[in-house]
């Protein structure tokens, strides 16, 4: 039954005025007599509206004014009891076709409500079958549409008050359960008022402990308590006034809410504090429903600065009450919904840790306001270069091993990163194996792309790899090449890299990058060997092998001579087995989850404690290297030698085109076949060698431009940065030079850095290719 259902018990206070609650109850209930035991009779509730209220309707005219009940009564039968109402028959009169009301008081009766009752709104039908609607917040109507009642007589909505009596807290426990409820006592109380005896009057209004069930009985027993319950002192006992008031009570309302439009004109009590004092004093102490409500602002956190927090409340209550959250202390923050229970902000930038103490405040507008606090602490955030790394203290590689002589396979990425303050400078301490944790999903392409490689016969022991569609290959795995003896049959590995380069092994590495890099007063290039290191803590080198074709010239651009010379993962090894990286791996893209929709995550460090990022400046969007080729066929003041498709000259400053051009050896044709160290034959096209770029500086229309060094610092709260390139060609991307860092770093480079200016080797290593 609707009044049973807690869902009605929680309707918002503020939406639902407390005047029309008594109707909500009373209506409701009605549905619920047994139609067997009932007799039709000719009344039709055709409209019931309340006191001081405006309604506006777009159901029928566009407003009425309130202070009125209406009923239709049809002809021939005019409800009575033994003591007719004052109102009589005249009360009620037939709206007619304008819609023109008769207009009653809220204390006159509301005809005698028949056997079969329908209500509309403002005479216009529709509303469902005991369903209840807020018509623009303002007015509760309810539909019921053929309800059959007791056709005992109700005509009475007041009782004359004759005798006065003492007040005591048992007044109001009409069933005798020991306590007072607005939905079984006061709902009893007010039928009573209108009239109801027999079954209607208790079906439903019993509590599960009521003592006191007959209908003779309790309407007995409410008869005998009337002078009691004559809450404003008029003389008369009201349902729409005295007992409004009660089952008001009973719901925990108080003040003003507890007595507008409830008091007659006759009154002697009208006090509010006074009537809820009376109330009080004939209500059991268990009676009133509304309790306080309970409130949890969760649990203390702890946080990183400019982290996400997520405030929560869990709010318990029987209604829907007002939330707010406000910060006590702390640098001040912005809440994103200070009047939900859920709130959120960004952790602010500090110095040093601090806590900022939020307070939730849940008022359910009858009770105190509930509160309660929690506690964010928030830290200041780990520098990037001491957070970012891929840290592993257990799982070790089942392909590469410490040494000849071990079968323990070598730790993966980064074993140790811990700060460490060196000559007033502080520095993240690196430790790593150099072996990577890389799984490949081995797809058509991948073995389209293996079995398309130009020496085929050559790099595969079965002239083809081995590697089967949809299968995981480790990093180290044997997929079928004819690999180098070079530890590859020693520490493991053989069979993973193509000819010509080495197999990797542990490296031990233990580095230095400076936490707080500043940048360089002098120019530093980028040398051969390791410039820096991946987050998986493995080497990065910058864009070349250590190949030239000429004396001092025509440099091979690592990426593109050694396109072969690489493993499924673009890595390779020299034989010292530092396993390096020298342009984007899409192996690493998927440790670190770049997916190309947002600006790309670090993928490691250059050696000057500047981070390196992957190629994404936004969603979708590369970031755009700085670095042009040339046009050989340009005059040269435009960075050209005049010798159209011929490289007859190199530029005095890469960065300066004005300062002209000088002759040189000449260098391969633009596309001459040129062979590479592991006796792959490429076209030597436009872009093959070092000399072929030159900077161009920013450009109008070109966003995220990126600096000589292969960065920039666009303010975007990430400071200066480096990013690994890439560019778009037709349906693929492809590695775009400087690659990684380079040709020059851009911080300074400290005395413990893991290379120096123009690099730590001095010249080309020895063996194959780097």
């Amino acid at each position: 039954m609707l009044l049973r259902d807690t869902g009605m018990r929680r309707i918002a206070r503020p939406t639902l005025n407390p005047s029309l609650i008594v109707v909500v109850l009373l209506l409701a209930q009605l549905l619920s007599t047994d139609s067997a035991a009932a007799e039709k009779v000719d009344l039709k509730v055709d409209t019931l509206i309340f006191a001081d209220r405006l309604v506006r309707s777009d159901m029928g005219q566009s407003s009425t004014t309130l202070q009125r009940v209406d009923a239709m009564r049809q002809p021939g039968r005019a409800g009575g009891s033994d003591s007719e109402s004052s109102a009589g028959a005249e009360a009620v009169t037939p709206p007619s076709s304008d819609r023109e009301f008769s207009t009653l008081t809220p204390h006159q009766e509301i005809a005698s409500i028949g056997a079969d009752v329908r209500t509309t709104f403002n005479g216009v039908p529709g509303f469902s079958v005991d369903t209840f609607s807020v018509i623009h917040g303002q007015l509760t109507a309810v539909s019921i549409d053929a309800a059959t009642l007791n056709t005992e007589p109700r005509t009475q909505s007041t009782m004359v008050v004759k005798d006065g009596s003492a007040a005591s807290p048992e007044i109001l426990d009409i069933d005798g359960d020991g306590t007072a409820s607005a939905l079984t006592d006061g709902l009893l109380v007010i039928r009573r008022l209108f009239g109801f005896s027999g079954e209607p009057l208790v079906q439903g209004a019993t509590g599960e402990d009521a003592t006191l069930t007959d209908p003779v009985q309790i309407a007995e027993k409410i008869d005998g308590l009337i002078s009691n319950l004559d809450i404003d002192q008029d003389g008369e006992t009201g349902a729409l006034t005295d007992g409004l008031m009660i089952i008001r009570h009973l719901f925990g309302f108080s003040g003003a809410s507890l007595t507008e439009g409830a008091i007659s004109a006759d009154a002697t009590r009208t006090d509010p504090e006074d009537i809820k004092q009376y109330l009080e004093e004939i209500t059991p102490v268990t009676a009133i429903s509304n309790d306080p409500p309970e409130v949890s602002a969760g649990v203390d956190q702890v946080v990183v600065e400019n982290d996400l927090v997520s405030l929560v409340a869990e709010v318990s209550d029987e209604g829907t009450p007002a939330i707010t959250w406000s910060q006590v202390s702390g640098t001040p923050v912005t809440l994103s919904d200070a009047s939900s229970s859920s709130t959120g902000f960004t952790a602010p930038q500090i110095s040093a840790t601090e806590q900022l103490t939020f307070q939730v405040s849940v008022d359910d507008g009858v009770n105190s306001a509930v509160v309660d606090t929690i506690v964010i602490t928030v830290n200041p955030a780990a520098p990037e270069v001491l957070a970012k790394w891929i840290i592993n203290t257990a799982n070790r590689s089942t392909r590469i091993f410490e040494s000849a002589s071990s079968s323990l396979g070598v730790l993966e990425d980064v074993q140790l990163v811990n700060p460490e303050t060196v000559a007033s400078r502080d520095y993240a301490y690196v430790e790593a194996s150099g072996i990577p944790n890389y799984d490949v999903g081995i797809t058509q392409k991948i073995i389209d792309e293996l079995n398309s490689r130009p020496r085929l016969g050559n790099d595969f022991v079965a002239a083809a790899t081995s590697a089967v569609l949809g299968s995981i290959v480790k990093f180290g795995d044997d997929i079928g090449y004819r690999s180098s003896t070079a530890n590859c049959l020693s520490t493991g590995g053989d069979g993973y890299w193509p000819p010509g380069p080495a197999c990797p092994t542990n490296q031990s590495k233990q580095e230095y990058l400076a936490v707080e890099p500043v940048p360089t007063a002098t120019r530093c290039e980028t040398g051969l060997g390791a410039i820096g290191l991946m987050v998986n803590g493995t080497s990065i080198y910058n864009w070349g092998d250590g190949q030239a074709y000429g004396n001092g010239v025509w440099y091979n651009l690592a990426p593109i001579a050694e396109q072969y010379d690489v493993d499924i993962c673009g890595g390779h090894a020299p034989p010292s087995g530092d396993y390096h990286h020298h342009f984007y791996t899409s192996c690493l893209a998927d440790l670190v989850a770049d997916e190309g929709d947002g600006h790309s995550p670090i993928y490691g460090f250059a050696a000057d404690g500047y981070a390196l990022y992957g190629p994404f400046e936004s969603a979708a969007v590369l970031a755009v290297s700085g670095w042009q080729m040339r046009d050989y066929g340009a005059a040269s003041g435009q960075g050209g030698c005049a010798t159209q498709g011929q490289r007859s000259c190199v530029l005095n400053d890469v960065y300066d085109l004005t300062q002209g051009v000088s002759t040189v050896t000449q260098g391969p044709d633009i596309g001459a076949t040129v062979t590479t160290l592991s006796g792959n034959s490429l076209a030597a096209a436009d872009g093959y060698y070092l000399e072929d770029y030159y900077y161009s500086g920013d450009q109008a229309g070109l966003s995220y431009r990126l600096d000589e060094h292969n960065g920039h610092d666009n303010s975007d709260g990430r400071g200066y940065h480096y990013h690994i390139t890439l560019l778009a060609e037709q349906d693929k991307l492809v590695p775009r030079f400087p690659f990684t860092i380079g040709p020059e770093f851009y911080g300074d480079l400290p005395d413990n850095a893991m290379t120096s200016c123009g690099g730590a080797g001095g010249g080309p290593p020895q063996g194959p290719p780097p």
